[in-house]
């Protein structure tokens, strides 16, 4: 039945099913297969034709073997020069000196490739640093953790293209934008870091602040000046460190008033909360984002956090008498 349709209504269903849904905390722009994809991809030839961009979009190398078989399968055939668009690197890649050269010989072959995630960045070296810079299709390189010690060698490139999505107020993060280099998300701990100054510096292209506070007082007072000043910041995530009790917030107001009086302020606490933009030019933010634990009162609770955030759009529930914890989007 599928079959009988034309290939320009194949194409977006195909489109549809290719990937696993992201998860909310994930940043790398890495897809993972379906299931489904795979299975239709074997059905017959004109599925599997249209298939195989999906499939080869993303590649992910982790060993010195694999990354033997991309040179290979790059060297026999256009499968991968044509339809690879994204280039993951494991997490242990660089220790091992040979995958990275052979990584490094298939890059140019590699002629659609526009991002590559190399996770971490500490063991990488100058050889293939210089060979990504060169690509002349790549526009991306993201950093999930950046290296502690930027080699005098990296000051004098143009570091523009990498991106560093997962990153604290570490000592060289200065240096990393000084050459240019973009920030996507920011790791803050402690509140005593959030002061006036804070709200006063400029991190390129940062879209997603995480701050990691306890039950010391958090201020906000700075934020409408750091807001002006990032117009790509479009959440804020504050995460309870301490694990117990949560700081007062007047974003939460109206549900700790609101739970008090219905007696099940002690049935849950929260460890989560994330802030949205009112609009995506607004120095105005809601709660769009919410984790909480909760031991008894699950529908109350559930109800009230309905009525106190219509904005609402991620809830994380931690049900410790079960064991488990879900997330529900668009809540």
């Amino acid at each position: 039945m599928l079959t009988t349709l034309p290939e320009e209504l194949l194409y977006p269903i195909v489109e549809y099913i290719a990937y696993k849904p992201r998860l909310p905390h994930e940043r790398s722009k890495f897809r993972r297969v379906s299931f489904e994809l795979r299975s239709l991809s074997v059905v017959d030839h004109q599925l599997r034709r249209i298939c195989l961009p999906f499939l080869l979009a993303n590649i992910c190398i982790r060993t010195k073997i694999g990354a033997e078989r991309l040179q290979d399968f790059c060297s026999m055939s256009s499968l991968c020069p044509n339809f690879t668009k994204v280039l993951k690197l494991g997490r242990r890649s660089f220790r091992h000196g040979e995958m990275t050269e052979v990584t490094r010989k298939t890059l140019p072959s590699l002629k659609r490739l526009s991002t590559i995630d190399l996770e971490e960045f500490d063991a990488i070296n100058v050889t293939f640093l210089k060979a990504i810079l060169e690509h002349p299709i790549v526009s991306s390189v993201l950093v999930k953790r950046a290296g502690q010690h930027l080699l005098d060698s990296f000051l004098q490139l143009n570091m523009s293209k990498f991106v560093l999505y997962s990153v604290d107020l570490q000592p060289t993060l200065e240096a990393w934008l000084a050459q240019g280099t973009r920030l996507l998300s920011l790791d803050v701990y402690g509140p005593e870091q959030l002061d006036e100054e804070f709200g006063l510096r400029k991190f390129e292209g940062i879209e997603v602040l995480n701050l990691f506070v306890d039950l010391r007082p958090v201020s906000f007072s700075w934020l409408p000046r750091f807001s002006s000043i990032h117009p790509h910041l479009r959440q804020i995530w504050i995460n309870n460190h301490a694990r117990k009790g949560f700081p007062a917030l007047s974003f939460l107001q109206s549900l700790v008033e609101e739970s008090r009086k219905k007696g099940i302020s002690e049935d849950y606490r929260i460890t989560r909360v994330g802030l949205g933009r009112a609009t995506s030019e607004s120095q105005e933010w809601h709660v769009n984002g919410l984790t909480i634990a909760a031991t008894s009162s699950t529908r109350e609770i559930l109800t009230l956090i309905a009525s106190s955030f219509p904005a609402l759009e991620v809830l994380g529930l931690d049900l410790p008498a079960h064991h488990e914890h879900s997330t529900v989007r668009h809540f």
